[in-house]
């Protein structure tokens, strides 16, 4: 046999270990992930910068557990991190359904930062609440009768206001 040489950015021995615990069973598998948690982060480029606000730390600590590191910080790369295809498509469909939000898988290769992941679930949010407060404009237009549109229209432009008007 000729000598191989094996280049991982995980340790190799959980990576052999997570791979026949799930031959054995999910159980197995969930106390090697918990065990998991321990390691430290890798030495990257960037230096650590701790979570700003409730959706960075949120996104943190789902890599946290998915990853297995103890700390991770806003500009570290997922993929710098250890993270893969497979962990990529599990962040997303977790992130999809804690923030309520559609998430394009193809948009996390774009942003595999925690900072910049932050930035697309605000935007998506944002869309979100504005298409709601819109909704809920039109619905109410829609409750007005012929007569209250008229006076409406009769006012000034600069007295009309948003979610009603002065009179």
């Amino acid at each position: 046999t000729v000598p191989q040489v094996i280049v991982s950015t995980q340790d190799v021995s959980t990576l052999i270990q997570r791979k026949n615990l799930l031959k054995s069973g999910e159980d197995e598998l969930k106390q090697v992930s918990q065990a998991k948690l321990n390691y430290q982060r890798p030495p990257l480029a960037n230096a650590y910068i701790p979570p700003s606000n409730e959706i960075e730390h949120t996104l943190t600590e789902i890599w946290q557990q998915l990853l297995g590191i103890e700390v991770i910080g806003i500009h570290d790369n997922f993929f710098e991190l250890g993270g893969d295809s497979l962990f990529a498509s599990q962040l997303v469909a977790k992130v999809s359904k804690i923030f309520e939000i559609e998430l394009p898988y193809k948009s996390f290769y774009s942003a595999p930062t925690v900072a910049e992941l932050a930035s697309i679930i605000i935007q998506k949010l944002t869309q979100q609440t504005d298409q709601e407060a819109l909704a809920q404009a039109l619905a109410e237009i829609e409750q007005l009768s012929e007569d209250e549109v008229q006076s409406i229209l009769a006012l000034p432009t600069n007295s009309i206001e948003l979610g009603g008007y002065n009179e």
